[in-house]
């Protein structure tokens, strides 16, 4: 089957507007977002402990420490 050559989208400008608007709105929550992890490191690092971090906000540990990483040795463990 030969390739399928798509000419290039060109929308209204209704439909631009809300293209401009939905990925104004994406930049600023993947900011939003990176701001939030920011704070998980700082109290992560200030020792409160990773279980009490995941409950309060919400976050599994898994989503925790791919973001974050594993706590390290000579970080306080997690009492629970």
């Amino acid at each position: 089957m030969p390739p399928v050559i798509r000419p290039p989208w060109k929308g209204t400008e209704e439909q631009d507007a809300l293209l401009t608007a939905a990925v104004e709105a994406v930049n600023r929550a993947r900011m939003e977002e990176e701001a939030a992890w920011a704070k998980m490191q700082e109290a992560r690092t200030a020792g409160v402990p990773d279980t009490v971090l995941c409950r309060r906000a919400d976050v599994s540990r898994a989503t925790l420490n791919r973001k974050l990483g594993a706590r390290r040795p000579s970080e306080p463990p997690s009492p629970e």
